[in-house]
């Protein structure tokens, strides 16, 4: 991705068009997370305002594990919180 640099990119999770649900590049920054409760989503889908396209890439929870930790712009409590979603440590 061009406008992400190298050093930004390695706290993000990064997919190449075409790879599992995702039809362009796509860049998920832990950094920039809208949370969501499932209820909501499907509602909101169901209401034409979201869209469900698919379930997320198996691998993806280790990359997002690995791209919270990597992260230059998370402070460590946010990482901390981040990683305790997500059934992780900091270490």
């Amino acid at each position: 991705m061009q406008r992400f640099s190298a050093e930004i990119l390695k706290g993000c999770v990064f997919y190449k068009a075409g790879e599992s649900i995702f039809k362009e590049d796509t860049v998920i920054d832990p950094s920039n997370i809208l949370t969501l409760e499932h209820s909501t989503l499907g509602k909101e889908a169901a209401n034409g305002r979201y869209c469900i396209v698919g379930k997320m890439p198996d691998d993806f929870h280790g990359k997002l594990v690995t791209a919270i930790r990597a992260s230059r712009t998370l402070e460590p409590k946010r990482k901390a919180k981040l990683l305790e979603a997500v059934g992780e440590s900091l270490s």
